[in-house]
């Protein structure tokens, strides 16, 4: 059992934002006597995949639905797979982008070191 604070750290997430799924209905803490979140080793793998799922660019939303989901139970594990489908499909979008965008950046990178090459050869650099 873990505080909110043990949690943000264990998971990267901030305690802002863990409230934030909290009210969400992303993750639901229980209590101890002092009125204290307290969250489980459960809730901190969920946690962990939510923050994935979330810098992947998964909207809340879609999230609160697929843990729905999840928690209906297996017949709905086709639905939950054709959501992570897409959004595995997304992320391999994304890296083909910044592949195509690195590629411009050491294109100019290779094209500006000739440049300085040219340039030590003519003024005997």
């Amino acid at each position: 059992m873990f505080t909110i604070g043990t949690t943000a750290k264990k998971t990267g997430i901030s305690i802002g934002t863990l409230r934030f799924y909290e009210e969400k209905g992303l993750v639901s803490p229980s209590r101890n006597a002092s009125k204290q979140r307290i969250y489980t080793e459960e809730q901190i793998s969920l946690l962990t995949f939510i923050r994935y799922l979330r810098r992947s660019g998964m909207p809340i939303n879609t999230i609160h639905y697929y843990l729905q989901l999840a928690a209906t139970g297996p017949e709905t594990l086709s639905e939950r797979q054709a959501i992570l489908q897409r959004q595995k499909a997304n992320i391999l979008s994304e890296i083909d982008e910044k592949q195509h965008e690195l590629a411009a950046i050491n294109f100019k990178i290779a094209k500006n070191e000739k440049k300085r090459a040219a340039f030590r050869l003519d003024n005997n650099i």
